[in-house]
């Protein structure tokens, strides 16, 4: 089948290495990501989006044997939810070839414990953390801006969208 667009799921839970990934691609450095060369290829022209990320397994109910899942080690608490959604997202809003993503998942369902409402539909985190990592302009929106959102912040009660001279 071939298409207009590229996208990719990618649950790297390392924020370093999903950085390393998208921000060299993102400068025109490398290769576009290809997760699955034998099923996709991807020219630099095409728009390319992440359809799927994240997939952070939490569970502040700390059932151990649950038999819930998620992607890469569970966070242990709410404050490493939010930093690591808010590394992996900003990797993405920092990257001015990236037009769009989405994270999984919004809700927990059944055994899937990576969503950032629980299964009843009540936050797992603050909701105004996660707003604010998605406040401002995408590197896409503006590439010749003077700020990018910061990979990672030092706790999740500091500015979860903060800035830095762009290199």
């Amino acid at each position: 089948m071939e298409t207009d667009i590229y996208d990719l799921h990618d649950y790297e839970q390392d924020l370093d290495n999903f950085a390393q990934r998208y921000d060299a691609w993102g400068q025109g450095e490398a290769d576009t990501p290809e997760l699955h060369p034998d099923r996709q290829h991807c020219d630099r022209v095409m728009p390319f989006f992440i359809s799927e990320y994240g997939g952070i397994k939490w569970d502040p109910s700390h059932q151990e044997d649950s038999g819930a899942w998620g992607y890469g080690q569970q966070a242990n608490s709410e404050e490493e939810f939010v930093t690591r959604y808010r590394g992996l997202t900003n990797t993405l809003l920092n990257n001015p070839k990236m037009f769009g993503f989405c994270y999984t998942q919004l809700y927990d369902v059944e055994q899937e414990c990576n969503g950032i409402y629980d299964y009843h539909r009540h936050p797992k985190v603050d909701i105004a953390a996660i707003r604010a990592i998605h406040t401002g302009c995408a590197a896409i929106e503006d590439e010749d801006r003077d700020t990018v959102a910061q990979p990672m912040a030092a706790s999740a009660e500091s500015d979860a969208h903060t800035t830095r001279e762009a290199a």
